[in-house]
């Protein structure tokens, strides 16, 4: 088996959009309006105008923080976060994946058991997405992996 890829290749893109939307132009808009002194005094809608970015901010890095490239190999699949170094796991790790969708995007998500620890990891898979068009049936491509061990273990 060569390797495949079961994520969608705009999980980059959409990482860097989403942080230059809601972390950078709205930081870049606040600095202007502190130095030019514009800002002025508080009102009720700026204050619900940034408990949403924060509240953005918060989905953005969490999607830093989970969303994952994965390739699968002969005998293992890879995740590479946005943060942090790439791991790889044997297909008997494979919990049962779910999935759920934000407007158009369709997420798969994943618990990798290492151990007695479980990693949490988000996949764009896109499916749906009119725009976005990579036919990849991640949930299904993950099941596939996970049952095809069981069935070598159970032969042997």
């Amino acid at each position: 088996m060569e390797k495949q890829t079961l994520s969608s290749k705009w999980t980059n893109t959409l990482l860097i959009l989403m942080t230059v939307l809601w972390v950078v132009l709205p930081l870049c808009c606040i600095l202007f309006l502190l130095i030019t002194g514009s800002l002025g005094r508080i009102h009720p809608g700026m204050v619900i105008g940034g408990i949403l970015l924060l509240l953005m901010i918060g989905a953005t890095v969490f999607l830093l923080s989970t969303l994952a490239k994965v390739t699968v190999t002969d005998d293992k699949i890879i995740f590479k976060k946005a943060i942090g170094r790439a791991k790889s796991y044997t297909f008997d790790k494979i919990t049962y994946p779910n999935e759920f969708r934000f407007h158009k995007l369709l997420f798969t998500s994943i618990n990798m058991k290492n151990g007695y620890e479980e990693d949490f990891y988000l996949i764009l898979s896109n499916r749906r997405a009119w725009v976005l068009k990579d036919q990849i049936d991640v949930k299904q491509s993950l099941l596939t992996l996970k049952y095809s061990v069981k069935n070598e273990q159970t032969k042997n």
